[in-house]
């Protein structure tokens, strides 16, 4: 989440949880994020790298030969979404010692 929205190393170090969905948080903001309503993201306890695993195992796709896939490139892109700028926040840590 990090290195699309916020400014920081972008790294995932910690997995947290909001609105049923996980997001991996970089250092900066391992102590989560809080929209303007005030909800926050919590902690999961889930490593980084076990969430990375098991979301390979899941969606990992088998390369396929570019000659079956290469008139995808010559097709007209497809417009661009409208911009999202989400407004957050970052959630100190309690005992965050650095």
């Amino acid at each position: 989440m990090c290195a699309w929205f916020e400014p920081g190393p972008g790294t995932p170090t910690a997995v947290h949880a909001f609105a049923g969905c996980f997001y991996a948080l970089c250092d900066v903001h391992r102590g989560g994020i809080q929209v303007p309503d005030a909800r926050r993201t919590r902690p999961t306890g889930l490593d980084r790298r076990v969430l990375q695993a098991r979301l390979l195992d899941e969606y990992a796709v088998d390369l396929v030969p570019i000659d079956s896939v290469r008139s995808l490139f010559r097709r007209r892109r497809t417009p661009e979404p409208p911009a999202y700028v989400p407004s957050i926040r970052v959630v100190p840590l309690r005992d965050d010692v650095r």
